[in-house]
């Protein structure tokens, strides 16, 4: 994806008429004067040859939205601060009379630099750039603060679009209306409902090769953090954005997600830094009982959109949890979000469960650190070849793995769990479960009851294998009753060469065991 971001950065560079903003009579940058309709001038040169405009260090006032056209590139030095004084958005590229299709509308477009101040609460208008039906869109080194509602850029039918080295700063959510928020919203040309601005022929075109790196999101001097970073909240049956990479951002204390994936596919979720957020990374199909599971005819299907492909690598997920898990994929009943990558994150300090997958198939989790986690380290709720493995689950407040209700063709291996207040790995209502490597030490927090055990499998589960694991107990306050605790209607199960030592088992006469070192419970 790197290519995409040279090749809209060399289009930008190769545009050969050049102003210096301040050279028109009517720019002034002084903070006195109102600088809108010089700007808009420079910017209709585009129109016919293209356009860069050089803003040098000062103050400009902008009293009236302002309109981009095709081969647009706004070069705003360092010093300088464009104060947005009216009720709509800063950067349009398109007018209301438009009727863009597709990604045929004005791009080639680059913004760079400068600090914009959408000024609420002095100032409504919720958002700053809108940006829609283009090829070739870049956002780069821009400051984006103090919105109210709304988004710092909605990129809308954008194919080949790139938000980087910037800062989102400062959002008011309107008394609790807006908590669902994104600074930089990836949508589709649906309707007017979603994309109020007019000028779009609403295809459904959504986005398509984008790259979001190296920015910041957080609160400013004035107002708080945004709802989200990044992410979607509309969506069409038989549509997603796709190719999308997140990479390398800092994001402080949003409300909800710090990224939130809405009926995409082919993503990469990497290297972002996360800090107090409501909830962390969030995979979702669309939801089934509303609008967004109207296909582009207008038909209701009542299905969602399978989601495929995500990698969500080496991320730091620190502190937050109020809203939800610090990485959550939840498919429905009529689509699946399948091959999932989960590898290389870090957990820390978590006031909800770490990871929740519900109706996924096909998922590698590897590799991660789990520590201090107010809830459950993982949760598997009907999923389908999931593979868990090379993990570090370290001071579970709850359970370290459950695997509950209709889970199949399940591995959990060669993980670590120490210090874990409630079970190891409990595992209920799965067929096709390997468990086998691991080890349990310091599981059952004494405090909460001696009643908790390493490996739990119990309601109806079959086809089990526990192998090859090792128990201890481990100082005065964590003890489990049983290192392994099988009920009787569990069936078609193995235990075999697991390492007990002196810790009891418990588990009915139709489970074949062989092999293993403990003390077996009368």
């Amino acid at each position: 994806m790197s290519e995409i971001y040279e090749k809209i950065k060399g289009a930008a560079e190769e545009i050969s008429t050049y102003f210096i903003a301040t050279s028109h009579p009517s720019i002034i940058g002084d903070g006195i004067n109102d600088d809108t309709l010089g700007i808009q001038e420079l910017l209709n040169f585009a129109k016919t040859s293209g356009i860069r405009i050089v803003f040098p260090p000062g103050h400009y006032r902008l009293t009236a939205p302002l309109r981009l056209y095709s081969n647009t590139f706004i070069d705003a030095q360092k010093g300088v601060f464009f104060s947005k004084e009216h009720n709509g958005a800063i950067l349009l590229n398109l007018l209301s009379t438009d009727e863009m299709e597709e990604y045929r509308g004005n791009g080639n477009i680059t913004i760079k630099g400068g600090e914009w101040n959408a000024n609420y609460p002095n100032y409504t208008g919720g958002t700053s750039f809108v940006l829609a039906h283009a090829k070739g869109i870049l956002v780069e080194d821009v400051s984006l603060i103090n919105h109210g509602g709304g988004h710092a850029i909605e990129f809308n039918a954008i194919c080949n679009g790139a938000v980087m080295n910037s800062k989102f700063l400062g959002f008011d959510d309107l008394n609790g209306s807006r908590t669902y928020s994104e600074a930089i919203q990836l949508d589709l040309a649906k309707n007017s409902s979603v994309f109020p601005w007019g000028g779009s022929s609403y295809d459904h075109t959504p986005c398509k090769n984008i790259i979001i790196e190296n920015n910041f999101f957080g609160s400013s001097n004035q107002l708080g953090a945004w709802g989200r970073a990044v992410g979607s909240h509309s969506a069409t049956y038989g549509k997603w954005h796709e190719n999308v990479i997140i990479k390398n951002n800092i994001v402080n204390d949003c409300l909800q997600w710090a990224f939130r994936a809405y009926s995409w596919r082919d993503v990469i979720i990497e290297g972002n830094m996360i800090y107090n957020c409501g909830g962390g990374i969030g995979l979702d199909v669309n939801n089934l009982d509303d609008e967004d599971s109207y296909d582009e005819k207008g038909n209701y299907t009542g299905e969602s959109n399978d989601c495929e492909r995500i990698i969500v690598k080496g991320n730091l997920i620190d502190g937050g949890g109020s809203y939800a898990s610090a990485i959550s994929a939840d498919g429905n009943d009529t689509a699946k979000i399948r091959t999932v990558t989960i590898l290389n994150n870090s957990i820390n300090n978590y006031n909800n469960r770490a990871v929740y997958l519900r109706l996924l198939d096909e998922v590698l989790i590897n590799n991660n650190v789990f520590n201090n986690i107010h809830g459950t380290g993982l949760t598997l709720s009907e999923t389908w070849m999931v593979t868990v493995s090379s993990n570090l689950f370290r001071s579970i407040r709850e359970n370290g793995i459950t695997c509950f209700t209709g889970n199949r063709a399940i591995i959990i291996s060669n993980n670590n769990f120490n210090y874990i207040r409630e079970h190891g790995v409990w595992v209920s209502g799965s067929d096709t479960v390997n468990i086998s490597g691991n080890n349990f030490i310091g599981i059952g927090y004494l405090e909460k009851g001696f009643v908790f055990q390493g490996i739990r499998i119990t309601s109806g589960a079959q086809r089990i294998t526990v192998t090859g694991n090792t128990f201890r107990q481990w100082s005065n306050t964590y003890a489990m009753n049983y290192a392994i605790y099988v009920t009787a209607t569990v069936t078609e199960s193995v235990l075999c060469v697991n390492n007990m030592a002196g810790i009891p088992i418990q588990f009915p006469a139709n489970i074949h065991e062989y092999g293993n070192l403990s003390l077996f419970a009368d």
